[in-house]
């Protein structure tokens, strides 16, 4: 039995290493990091997201946008290069709804294979009051 164990941590220990050796990915805004809009608008931000890693890597991605909020664009899975970089356009809609005030919209990616290669940033959104 503690045998069995030993093998499974040995592997478990290598395949954390093989993904931490093959590098990251970070994400940055490419345009402005503070937007304002009114309420009943769509806003487009834009992302610039780079391969630091050793290899190929094949990323997916995630928006967290504030409760009624919705996304517009969709975002497949994409492959960078080592040293890649790609312009992500991320659009979401801003509900007739939404009060004044300053908001948070995340943009994520994170490898397919290995998930600790993950980077996000956040833009900050500042709703205006409708006057």
């Amino acid at each position: 039995m503690k045998k069995v164990v030993y093998i499974l941590f040995c592997f478990l220990v290598v395949g954390s290493l093989e993904g931490r050796n093959s590098g990251g990915v970070e994400v940055r805004p490419c345009g402005k990091e503070l937007v304002e809009s009114e309420p009943n608008q769509t806003v487009t931000t834009v992302f610039w997201v780079t391969n630091t890693g050793s290899q190929e890597h094949e990323f997916v991605s995630e928006v967290a946008l504030p409760e009624g909020w919705k996304l517009i664009t969709e975002d497949f899975p994409f492959r960078l290069e080592k040293d890649g970089s790609d312009i992500k356009l991320v659009s979401f809609f801003i509900p007739p709804s939404a009060r004044a005030g300053r908001y948070e919209v995340t943009y994520r990616v994170r490898g397919r294979k290995y998930l600790s290669v993950s980077d996000y940033y956040t833009v900050q959104i500042v709703v205006l009051p409708i006057l």
